[in-house]
């Protein structure tokens, strides 16, 4: 295999040779904040002392693979970075879309509601 200077010409390297999880995992937390954020405000006494977190993958051993769990009891939602971008997601321009709707459903299950019933609060 060949040795390839990434740094030609003491500029630095340039470009990268695979994508920054960083910068991903980023970008999924800024959405599932967000959205979260925004249910918080929009329902305050349903969703009072409510938290989630992140991870990349659940720790099970079932063949369905989880896109989040829920604990009613402590009333928070931990959502599967990995399982939520890379199921059922089509194209990259809905990304954003589907991790919305993917937080809504959680949220939805965790107060017992209809998802869409969390959009219409009037």
């Amino acid at each position: 295999m060949a040795n390839i200077d990434r740094n030609k010409r003491g500029r630095g390297i340039r470009g990268s040779w695979r994508v920054n999880q960083t910068q991903k995992g980023d970008y999924f937390k800024s959405i599932v904040d967000s959205a979260c954020e925004f249910l918080l405000q929009t329902w305050p006494e349903e969703l009072s002392g409510f938290e989630w977190e992140i991870s990349d993958m659940p720790n099970q051993s079932s063949k369905q693979l989880s896109r989040y769990r829920i604990w009613p009891s402590e009333k928070s939602i931990t959502f599967y970075r990995l399982p939520i971008e890379r199921i059922d997601l089509k194209t990259s321009a809905d990304r954003r879309t589907h991790i919305e709707q993917v937080v809504l459903q959680a949220v939805a299950e965790l107060v017992d509601k209809d998802p869409w019933e969390l959009l219409d609060n009037d």
